[in-house]
């Protein structure tokens, strides 16, 4: 059965790790929205115009992953999905098949942590605000990954794309809550409303 797993989050979140393992497991093709980024200069504010990126990402990744998905092959994609926009037009684009969309959650302090271990370093300013718009897209099972290994993650995106029911709250109009996987334990700051920006 064809399906799509969308993995997001900020730099140092994960991400990549999660969804090259997700696409092993489940036989998938994985498609990296980065490698998509460094093609016919998209990244090129000079060639592409920023507002433009994220369509033309999406378009990209769809040519991509539709041979595979008429197939019948899973498709893992990853990328930031910082803005609203750029996510649910992706999912409309997919309308036509199951897609699982997982947004990897890592505070600032172990995103920097990660992301200064990386080959291409991005500014610490750079990755705080992507960490901080990431987490305002709505949509997804949030997976809190500040206290899970890189296969405790993993095992959460399996159990998630097997059962996707699990673990959903019922909001008082009906409605099903967003995943919360992992949450930490609310904290003084979160208490008194202090954004951890």
């Amino acid at each position: 059965m064809s399906f799509v797993v969308i993995v997001r989050g900020c730099p140092g979140s994960g991400k990549t790790t999660a969804a090259m393992e997700t696409a092993k497991v489940i036989k998938g093709h994985y498609i990296s929205f980065d490698a998509l980024l460094g093609e016919d200069g998209i990244g090129n504010p000079y060639i592409v115009h920023p507002s433009d990126t994220g369509r033309i990402l999406n378009l990209k990744a769809l040519e991509r992953a539709r041979p595979h998905l008429e197939k019948g092959t899973p498709v893992v994609c990853d990328w930031l999905f910082d803005k609203q926009a750029q996510l649910d037009d992706l999912k409309k684009q997919l309308k036509d098949f199951p897609c699982h969309d997982f947004l990897l959650v890592t505070p600032s302090p172990i995103a920097l942590k990660r992301n200064a271990a990386r080959q291409h370093v991005q500014h610490k300013e750079t990755v705080v605000r992507l960490r901080y718009n990431c987490e305002q897209v709505r949509g997804g099972h949030r997976i809190y990954t500040e206290r899970l290994t890189a296969e405790a993650v993993l095992g959460e995106i399996i159990h998630r794309i097997q059962h996707p029911e699990y673990g959903r709250q019922m909001l008082l109009d009906g409605s099903l809550a967003d995943n919360q996987i992992n949450q930490p334990a609310l904290d003084e700051d979160d208490l008194l409303g202090i954004s951890p920006v």
